[in-house]
């Protein structure tokens, strides 16, 4: 009989169950987190390349129209620029090019 009455008595203890829910919806709550978490994660991973080509792509367009406004807006200025970047580009194409500097066998 005294089993029976330490049952009853921690079935209607509502300290002991209060604190198991408490512990249960945290623990179901942190596992939920956890999930999202991993989602979330996985979508960002999977979606970089895109957000990173589309970047690019818009950084293209947008500077070829920039371009081709500037060149209809001041023609001359364009022309000045040109004459600047033109010894620097031949400069780094030409480097390291020569057929006598290339190693090999």
């Amino acid at each position: 009989m005294d089993s029976l009455g330490d049952h009853s008595r921690r079935r209607s203890s509502r300290d002991t169950g209060g604190t198991l829910r408490t512990a249960n919806r945290l623990l179901l709550l942190l596992g939920a987190l956890l999930f999202l978490n991993g989602i979330v994660v996985t979508l960002i991973t999977a979606l970089i390349p895109v957000v990173v080509n589309s970047f690019v792509i818009v950084t293209i367009v947008t500077g070829t129209v920039a371009a081709g406004y500037a060149l209809k807006r001041s023609p001359r200025r364009i022309a000045i620029l040109r004459a600047t970047i033109r010894p620097v580009l031949s400069t780094l194409r030409s480097r390291n090019r020569s057929p006598r500097r290339q190693g090999g066998l």
